[in-house]
């Protein structure tokens, strides 16, 4: 998010020491609490809400790699099992293999993978040092959300997902915490038990304290999943652990699908589309002018591996990482894709604004019979297209602000009939087909992360909600059926606000593995997330998303703490069993020093709060 107006103060530390100077002083400073703050990529309130009377402690200035404690502080069972492992196998992938790297928390995943994959070569493995060849070559995060624009811990701490039917989110990759809590007091935070072939603490105690000076450290499950879904309340987390694995490639392919032929796949567990690693659901709330329809866009994706060299065809490594990284456009596997397009300037959007006019031309016959609800009763659907084309040449503005203009224009002239021609039009050209004889591959986080570096206003100009479901019930497709088609047709139709309002966006369904944090979304074993996607400029976004979230709390789901949301303590007491416990550790941390240091209007109305 970018931090609202009414806030004065903010830090920019560069150093563990400054980090602390920073949190003492601010617990020291009686009702001044301080909140943490990464790449400004949340939408909700979770970091700061308007009018905050505290500090913002901007993090992004921490984000160098660490040497400090891996390898040397490792308990000899861990180095033991870690150097232990077989050299990687040319044309094979061992998703098994794990390597530990240890960076300060403003890292953003961006830089993350691209250290990962030794691409950038000031940031060498923290692993190199034991000079064990399975542990050299590149690594990669075992699971990605659609982005990297964010730190790693904040990604992690908000309960951002992955796409990975049987991995765990992105917060499971974290093995150990340093922590700045209240007073300034640092904490070594991990479990108890490392693996299941390690049953023991990942760090030797004496050790850790030789190299890092006075801290507490505390080996103890519950408190390092506590940690990893923590929202900045629990204090201000300096550099983490991450467990990593081999480097791999991704080969996926898409299908347009009618949404009605695969919600019935979706609830039979053997069906097909769980058959591969990843996969994804995108789905269409509006439905087809000709025949009342939703279309979906099935996307699947498997691993494989990544040859040493590269095919010549992957360019994902040389755009998204060293150099590049965080500063290129969308990989372009697929002219035109929805991530690449939606923040363009208005002189690139010729060809899906013709795709939308041609749909529209195409339905003037049948419009002259359908009765026009609003103010000119009597436009001609003719007179629509050349108002269309007019508009478009308005002052430069992104193809997101020019659709949900568009979208807004055709509400507002009592045309909302016509929404969904548009929206076909916009997603078709945005997700269509790549075929099964002709996949896409590349690199891991190429695949993954589809994000558009090259234009800022790709941050800004969507605004969205994400809830999860067990996805072992038929929840997650009854939320759609239930709730999502139902009230995107009552927003449009007025009966949701008393007013026709505008609506453009999509809903996206990804599946993910069990967290273990406390309170994070992923409670299940099998979760399907859900996130529903919209242009910020549209008149109906707002009301839309909150009575979505509404309707999904109502359902049993949980709710991404980053997304747009209005969490109440209640809500967070009905959502997660282990939430004691997690306030229970909130308690530990804060002892000693104002347990209210990184207290907000949000973590209170949360009931993220001692007990």
């Amino acid at each position: 998010m970018f931090i609202p107006a009414g806030i004065g103060l903010r830090y920019y530390p560069e150093s563990l020491r400054d980090l602390v100077q920073i949190v003492a002083g601010a617990d020291q400073a009686a009702g001044v609490a301080i909140r943490p703050c990464g790449s400004h990529w949340a939408l909700s309130d979770a970091v700061a809400e308007p009018g905050f009377p505290g500090a913002i402690v901007e993090t992004h200035g921490l984000n160098r790699t660490l040497y400090d404690v891996i390898p040397s502080c490792l308990r000899t069972a861990v180095r033991a099992d870690l150097v232990g492992q077989s050299p990687a196998t040319d044309g094979q992938w061992d998703e098994g293999a794990y390597n530990l790297y240890h960076v300060e928390a403003g890292t953003r995943i961006y830089e993350l993978y691209s250290r990962l994959d030794r691409q950038d070569p000031a940031w060498p493995f923290p692993t190199d040092s034991l000079d064990i060849p399975a542990l050299g070559g590149s690594w990669a995060p075992p699971t990605l959300g659609g982005a990297g624009g964010q730190t790693i811990v904040g990604a992690a701490t908000t309960s951002t997902h992955g796409g990975d039917l049987n991995h765990p989110p992105i917060a499971d990759m974290i093995q150990a915490v340093h922590l700045v809590g209240a007073g300034g007091r640092q904490f070594w935070v991990e479990r108890a038990r490392f693996s299941a072939r390690v049953p023991a603490p990942m760090s030797d105690a004496g050790k850790l304290a030789q190299v890092l000076g006075p801290l507490e450290i505390i080996q103890d499950d519950d408190a390092l999943n506590a940690c990893l879904v923590s929202v900045g309340r629990l204090g201000i987390i300096y550099s983490v652990v991450l467990k990593v694995v081999r480097q791999y490639g991704r080969r996926q392919t898409r299908h347009r699908r009618e949404w009605d032929e695969v919600q019935r796949e979706l609830l039979d567990p053997n069906s097909p589309l769980f058959s591969k690693r990843f996969l994804q659901v995108v789905v269409n709330p509006l439905p087809r002018f000709k025949d009342r329809r939703h279309s979906c866009w099935v996307s699947q994706a498997v691993a494989i591996p990544a040859r040493d060299p590269l095919p010549a065809s992957w360019r994902g490594r040389a755009q998204r990482a060293g150099a590049g990284a965080g500063v290129n456009p969308s990989i372009d596997h697929k002219p035109g894709d929805l991530y690449t397009v939606i923040c363009r300037s208005h002189a690139d959007f010729a060809e899906p604004f013709a795709v939308c006019l041609g749909l529209l031309r195409d339905l003037a016959p049948a419009a002259r019979l359908v009765p026009f609800v609003g103010i000119r009763a009597n436009r001609e659907i003719d007179e629509i297209i050349v108002e269309l084309v007019n508009l478009s040449r308005a002052d430069p503005m992104s193809v997101g602000d020019f659709v949900a203009n568009v979208c807004n224009f055709l509400v507002d002239e009592g045309h909302a009939w016509l929404l969904p021609a548009i929206m076909e039009a916009f997603l078709e050209f945005g997700q269509g087909d790549i075929p099964d004889e002709r996949p896409a591959e590349d690199i891991s986080y190429a695949m993954l992360d589809g994000w558009d570096y090259s234009d800022r206003d790709c941050i800004t100009n969507a605004d969205s909600i994400e809830v999860a479901f067990d996805a072992g019930t038929d929840l997650g497709v009854r939320f759609i059926n239930e709730s999502l088609i139902p009230r995107t047709n009552q927003l449009v139709d007025g009966k949701l606000t008393g007013k026709p309002m505008a609506f453009g966006g999509y809903a996206s369904m990804r599946f993910t593995g069990r967290t273990e944090a406390l309170i994070g979304i992923q409670k299940w074993d099998r979760t399907c997330v859900i996130e529903v996607a919209g242009l910020r400029e549209l008149s109906g976004i707002g009301p839309l998303l909150d009575q979505l979230e509404s309707d999904a709390k109502t359902m049993g789901a949980t709710v991404h703490w980053g997304q747009r949301n209005q969490m109440t303590r209640a809500d967070v007491d009905a959502m997660y069993s282990g939430i004691e416990r997690w306030r229970g550790v909130l308690a530990r941390l804060s002892s000693g020093g104002d347990p209210q240091t990184f207290s907000s209007a949000y973590t209170r109305a949360a009931g993220l709060e001692p007990p």
